[in-house]
């Protein structure tokens, strides 16, 4: 699309520009602060991803192409995802927990030109990718000498280029890669409006999430410095604030819920945080906000339609995600997409009154985007209600999605690899209560005729087939499922009572 495409968003806040611009300005400063491999300045920043850039050209990536990346979160994955904006290449962040089918499937489906990656997993990314997708070997942090700097003749990338194909958990399928424009990052400066000038906001969440992109769209705007780490640990999260005057922080439910957990210690509010933003709050974040010396904020976000809804600093309800944000249109509608009167729960679906601000679609899956996006409205499959006053109230997932330890985790893919036991006939998935708020998972397997299959056998295989946050915790062996006249699987029949006397537990086993 070209310069006479609509630009109510400020270009200006395109993050590779802004980025360069920030080097010059603000050569100096810390940007990024990587807990466990240092500190890197906005001018340090820059240069990397000038190296990075060169690297991609050296390795034939072109306008267009698709350049996979497997890496753990840290300052190179970071500084190559912006030289791809640059090159209007587009990255395809992959979870380096995926493997095996998890892991062909990503890689088939991007069709990537190229493949970036540790050497440890170098042979098995080759294995999986196609023929024609070539494997760099990359040493996290060493020098890169790939020629002069080769941005000085690009214009900056524009809201509607594509910023990133994010693999979402894939609930009615196979994971779907969600077109993200770099204008959907920009709508974070306004969410996030607890965040300003020199503010240093900590965020220990993967790269290969939004939430982990983000970040550096917020403080590059305020000229702040965003701190992370390679994954949450709750024993490292105040250590890291107060060692790097952390005064904003991010922190999902679970996260904030092993916070609390916590035996309360005499120096608790001997921190430097002044708000944490995460969701959904905890049923007693007034406590948590005293205990710490804080407050809590949240709202309501997906990978494709970023945060429609949010709290600000005036929060009614640890039930309620906030009111509507400016720039969104909501409604809560029925089957037919008919809007369902307040206090009635429907499906959530939105839409924006500025363009570039919400996904383009899944890639190569025209038919997945039309019903998504169908007469006009992006369908989050999350079942709301409204109140009178105008606070949203998520309800449930209408997708089967299980939430666990903050990963939004596809059934139809943990069944799928269940189903790959020879001693499986059908499985369902679902999510059960969990003592951290939010869920586990638990597998109810029809197995084979004449099977002998056991739960510890069963859960010793998917240890070694799936990432190790997609194991199942509970295992129930039925002789069939619960099935509709239309032979899908009623799964709210398997929930209602979880816990039977024939389940397994894995963590009580060991």
């Amino acid at each position: 699309m070209g310069e006479t495409a609509p630009q109510e968003l400020d270009p200006a806040r395109v993050l590779p520009g802004l980025l360069r611009r920030r080097a010059i300005e603000l050569a100096d400063q810390d940007f990024l602060i990587d807990v466990e491999r240092g500190r890197v300045t906005y001018g340090a920043f820059q240069r990397r991803v000038e190296q990075f850039a060169g690297l991609l050209l050296q390795q034939g990536v072109q306008p267009s192409d698709r350049v996979a990346v497997l890496l753990p979160t840290c300052v190179d994955e970071q500084a190559l995802w912006i030289a791809c904006g640059w090159l209007r290449a587009v990255q395809v962040p992959i979870n380096p927990a995926y493997r095996g089918d998890m892991l062909r499937h990503v890689l088939h489906d991007s069709g990537p030109r190229l493949i970036v990656t540790v050497g440890a997993r170098a042979d098995e990314l080759r294995q999986a990718a196609d023929a024609d997708a070539a494997v760099f070997v990359l040493e996290i942090g060493q020098p890169l000498v790939y020629g002069p700097p080769v941005l000085a003749g690009l214009g900056d990338p524009k809201p509607w280029d594509t910023a990133a194909i994010i693999y979402t958990s894939g609930t009615t399928g196979p994971s779907k890669g969600v077109l993200t424009p770099w204008g959907q990052l920009i709508t974070g400066i306004d969410t996030f409006d607890d965040v300003g000038p020199g503010d240093v906001l900590y965020a220990p969440f993967a790269a290969f999430h939004l939430g982990g992109k983000v970040p550096l769209q917020i403080v590059a705007h305020w000229g702040g410095t965003f701190v992370f780490r390679d994954g949450f640990k709750t024993d490292r999260f105040w250590p890291d604030v107060r060692a790097h005057a952390c005064n904003r922080a991010w922190a999902f439910y679970a996260m904030a819920n092993f916070l609390w957990q916590q035996p309360p210690r005499p120096d608790d509010r001997d921190n430097p945080v002044e708000s944490i933003t995460g969701g959904p709050l905890l049923p007693d974040y007034a406590a948590f906000e005293r205990r710490f010396g804080l407050r809590m904020r949240t709202n309501y976000g997906m990978t494709e339609a970023g945060w429609p809804i949010a709290t600000g600093d005036h929060v009614v309800d640890h039930r309620s995600c906030g009111r509507a944000r400016d720039g969104y249109e909501l409604r809560i509608v029925d089957d037919f997409d008919a809007e369902v009167p307040a206090g009635h729960i429907g499906e959530l679906i939105v839409r924006s009154d500025r363009p570039w601000t919400m996904n383009q679609g899944y890639l190569g899956r025209p038919a997945d985007t039309a019903r998504a996006w169908r007469n006009g409205w992006y369908h989050t499959g999350d079942a709301f209600r409204r109140d009178e006053t105008g606070n949203y109230y998520l309800v449930d997932r209408v997708k089967d999605a299980v939430r666990r330890r903050s990963e939004n985790i596809s059934s139809f893919e943990v069944e799928s690899m269940v189903t790959a036991h020879p001693d499986v006939l059908e499985c369902a998935a679902i999510g059960v209560p969990s003592d951290d708020g939010e869920e586990e998972i638990k597998i109810c397997v029809v197995p084979m005729p004449d099977a002998t299959l056991a739960a510890p056998a069963l859960s010793e295989f998917l240890a070694a087939t799936m990432p190790r946050f997609m194991v199942p915790r509970y295992i129930e062996f039925l002789d069939e499922l619960p099935k509709t006249p239309t032979s899908k699987v009623r799964k709210v029949e398997l929930k209602r009572d979880p816990f039977t006397a024939g389940t397994w537990d894995r963590m009580a086993a060991r």
